[in-house]
């Protein structure tokens, strides 16, 4: 991982809709979440660390699968 202020993540608005908090929100984690995995390859990806068996592959698709009925939901 580089340093996470270099990339200079989204930061959400503060002042606006709540669409635009929201919006500006999953920016942001999408932001971090792949400043963490840059860098990993496949193998990386399939690792799961101590006791979990999840692994960052299966968390992003389970963070996609959230995501994705969430907003569908609202």
């Amino acid at each position: 991982m580089t340093d996470p202020t270099a990339g200079a993540r989204p930061e959400p608005p503060l002042a606006g809709t709540e669409a635009a908090a929201v919006l500006g929100a999953l920016e942001r984690g999408r932001a971090t979440s792949a400043w963490k995995r840059s860098g990993l390859d496949a193998a990386g990806l399939r690792a799961a660390l101590g006791p979990s068996t999840i692994t960052l592959g299966g968390l992003l698709k389970r963070w996609a699968h959230v995501e994705d009925s969430h907003v569908a939901r609202l």
